[in-house]
């Protein structure tokens, strides 16, 4: 019955991105005809117009509309996924430290705890940088709303496999959240797109792993994205082909 599901849910996905990627591609090209005249516009307008605010107003909307777009595209198209065999620490440090500055602004603390010795994993190091990115920007901005927090970025070894963990002191999560939490345009925010933690669990199946969640409501949340460590006698041999990763042909 779990199997019949998982297909079931692959086969959704798989209409889904066929059919939404599409207009979203078309939406797309729309945004930047328009966000190209507004850039026009506003370099044409005397600085002291009364109307160079509103068309300021146009362009950054359009700028997030667009990039929305793109966020979707993501989720929602096939993409080849070029794993070889490498370690997870750069991967993981490049991600916890990107998000400096957000953190600083957010009054959250950041401590990254790599275990030494990890065992390289196949990895297609620009999906899993964006999905850590992902998991490590949500808890910045569960604690910001709280007035601050620690972040803690970990990586260690669980026995055949490499476990990367993402932890937030902010205000954890309802049953209900977490039950539904990596579905794709499940969010609990205003403004939210609902697709970052889909991103994340299509990311950690792609490389033949899984992501999970532990949380409860006012005692922070875990993620944690458990990957298949590379043996030593597999490291050393050629890279495998690329693999095809969720999403529409």
């Amino acid at each position: 019955a779990q199997k019949t599901r998982e297909v079931l849910r692959a086969d959704r996905l798989a209409t889904l991105g066929g059919i939404a990627a599409g207009f979203a591609h078309e939406i797309g090209n729309s945004l930047h005809v328009i966000k190209g005249f507004s850039s026009a516009a506003a370099r044409e307008l005397p600085a002291d117009s009364a109307v160079k605010g509103d068309v300021e107003a146009i362009r950054r909307e359009v700028g997030r509309a667009a990039s929305l777009i793109e966020r979707f595209l993501v989720f929602a198209r096939a993409r080849t996924v070029h794993p070889h065999p490498q370690p997870i620490d750069p991967i993981v440090r490049e991600a916890a430290e990107v998000v400096g500055p957000a953190a600083a602004q957010a009054k959250v603390e950041r401590n990254v705890e790599i275990e030494e010795g990890l065992p390289l994993v196949e990895a297609d190091a620009e999906l899993l940088r964006q999905a850590f990115l992902n998991l490590c920007v949500n808890a910045i901005q569960a604690m910001q709303e709280q007035g601050g927090g620690r972040l803690a970025v970990r990586a260690r070894r669980d026995g055949e496999a490499v476990v990367v963990e993402v932890t937030d002191t902010g205000p954890g999560m309802s049953d209900d959240t977490r039950a539904h939490v990596f579905e794709p345009f499940y969010t609990t925010k205003a403004a939210g797109t609902g697709l970052g933690l889909a991103i994340v669990r299509q990311a950690a199946e792609a490389h033949g792993g899984a992501v999970e969640v532990e949380s409860r409501p006012g005692a922070g949340a875990t993620f944690r994205v458990r990957l298949p460590a590379v043996a030593a006698a597999a490291a050393a041999a050629e890279p495998p082909a690329a693999v095809s990763q969720g999403g529409s042909p």
